[in-house]
This record gives structure tokens, C-alpha cells and sequence, in this order.
């Protein structure tokens, strides 16, 4: 039996006879209104946090140790915040390299993927993950939600994570078309799906090509790895980045790349601005006074 708790679109249909037959509903629309904002306080200027991608849970590729080593980076350095951009799981997209059933994968995952206090992973989903709500109607989102506190499911090929007045874009291809940045103006946009650390200028935004965090790498020069991004702002604007990339190789965490980049915004801002996303409480206190 399939559970709407389980991800799945399902709905009942009737019948006079008392009858009650359930009918899966493969929706291939994507509905990104899964963002998320990370909560700060007013005197709050820098933020550290580790970007990840392509786990592939449920893959033949999958390595769980790799997992564990960027959790035991992310307690040693005290960090809290992880961000994941995309195939959480293999899904159907090769099936050749399915070892986990896809109906078992998305549990799988969540049984696999660490659980600790105190350290929150927000996720985009990428083409892998989309395979299971085009082709079988489950959304990995729905099943997230219903299971564990700390992961923040977002969008499906593209989400942003917005801190005080600035925004993180994630994306992660989920076809072939390629994604187009004209409607940014210098922005952060951090994607999945090359399976490489790359850093590049699209016009004026700033791109991060993430590692995979598993066995799968289609450049051989490549290891598995993560990202360290450390934002500072200036008057609610991320204006300085430290971008360390991470590589791990026999089970060792070493920095193979550091890169510095200015964005110049919030420079000639006049005054301050509101930061907008603190909590709402503290927006009342405000007014009252």
C-alpha cells in the first residue's frame, strides 16, 4: 500500500457500492515554493556553511563514508548549516547503476544520512530525484517533511535560500535545457549535477560547480569532496566570500582550493537597511516600541 506520507500525489474515488479505489497521480509539474531563509540577528555578519551535492543514495556509487567524513568536518569546525544541491537519491535515470529498488531508495536515504543536534541540511532536488515524481507520482519533498526535523527539502532544479536582504541560488539541472541567468544581476548561484569543483563568472554572477559527494565521478582527476563558503555581509548584502573547496582522499579532508571573491554589495548602500527575515516576534517588539 502507497502513503501520502510516503510522497505519494494519490487521491480516492468513490463508488456506490462503498467501493473506494486510490489512484496515484504522476505529476510532472514542479511546484518551487519549497524555499527556506536562515533566521539571523541584526548584528549577525558572517555566516559559515558547507555546500555539498550529488550523494546518490541507493546507487551502486553511494559511499556513506564520504557522508560521515563531511559530518565529522562540520562538528569539528562547529558548523551547523549544510546545503545539499541535488540527487539525494539515484532515482531511474541509469538503470544500470540501481543497487537499492527505487521505492526503497528515498527510505534508504533518510535512514543512511546522519542525524545530529544542532546541524540543519537544506536540500535541492536534482533530475535523479525528479525520476521518481515524473515516473512513479512519489515527491521525495513529502517524504522528507514527514520524517525528519533537521532536513529542509526545497525546489526541484532551482531554489534559493534567502539570509537577511541577499540569497543563495541553487541549482541543479533536471533535463537537458540548460538554465539561463539573465534574470540575475550579481548573485551567488551554487550548482550540482557536474560531479566537479568549478568556479566561473556567467556575465555578472558568480557560479560554484559542487563535487560529488559519492564514488561517482565522470572527471577522473576529480575526488569526491564538498565545498566550505564563508559569507560576510555588508549593511544585509553578502559582499566578501571565502570559497574553500574541499577534496577527501583516503578518508582525509584536505583543502585543495581557496578562492576570495568581492561582490562589492552593500558598499554604497547610504544608510541601512531593514534586514527582512528576522524573526517575527522581534518585528512586533519593534513596532510596539
Amino acid at each position: 500500500m502507497l502513503f501520502r506520507s510516503d510522497g505519494f500525489n494519490i487521491i480516492e474515488k468513490i463508488y456506490p457500492n462503498g467501493d473506494i479505489r486510490y489512484n496515484i497521480i504522476k505529476n510532472a509539474k514542479i511546484n518551487n515554493n519549497y524555499k527556506n531563509t536562515i533566521i539571523t540577528e541584526p548584528e549577525e555578519n558572517e555566516i559559515d556553511l558547507v555546500i555539498t551535492s550529488d550523494l546518490h543514495f541507493g546507487s551502486f556509487q553511494e559511499n556513506k563514508y564520504l557522508i560521515n567524513n563531511m559530518f565529522d568536518y562540520v562538528i569539528k569546525n562547529n558548523l551547523h548549516i549544510i546545503i545539499n544541491c541535488g540527487d539525494f537519491v539515484e532515482g531511474i535515470v541509469n538503470l544500470s547503476n540501481i543497487k537499492i529498488p527505487w521505492d526503497e531508495q528515498i527510505e534508504h536515504a533518510i535512514w543512511e544520512y546522519p542525524q545530529v543536534n544542532d546541524i540543519i541540511t537544506f536540500i535541492l532536488f536534482g533530475n535523479h530525484d525528479y525520476s521518481l515524481l515524473s515516473n512513479f507520482g512519489q515527491d521525495i519533498r513529502t517524504y522528507i517533511k514527514n520524517r525528519r526535523y533537521d532536513m529542509m527539502p526545497l525546489g526541484y532544479g532551482r531554489s534559493n535560500i534567502k539570509i537577511k536582504n541577499d540569497k543563495l541560488i541553487l541549482e541543479h539541472y533536471i533535463d537537458e535545457r540548460r538554465t539561463s541567468h539573465e534574470i540575475y544581476k550579481n548573485k551567488i548561484i551554487i550548482r550540482g549535477h557536474g560531479h566537479e569543483t568549478k568556479f566561473k563568472m556567467d556575465g555578472v554572477n558568480y557560479i560554484i560547480n559542487l563535487p560529488s559527494l559519492s564514488d561517482l565521478n565522470f572527471n577522473k582527476s576529480s575526488f569526491p569532496g564538498m565545498v566550505r563558503l564563508k559569507l560576510q555581509f555588508m549593511k544585509g548584502n553578502i559582499n566578501n566570500i571565502i570559497v574553500e573547496q574541499l577534496s577527501i582522499i583516503n578518508n582525509q579532508i584536505y583543502t585543495t582550493g581557496e578562492y576570495k571573491i568581492f561582490t562589492g554589495r552593500g558598499k554604497n548602500y547610504k544608510k541601512d537597511t531593514l534586514i527582512d527575515n528576522e524573526e517575527y516576534y522581534i518585528k512586533e517588539y519593534k513596532k510596539v516600541r
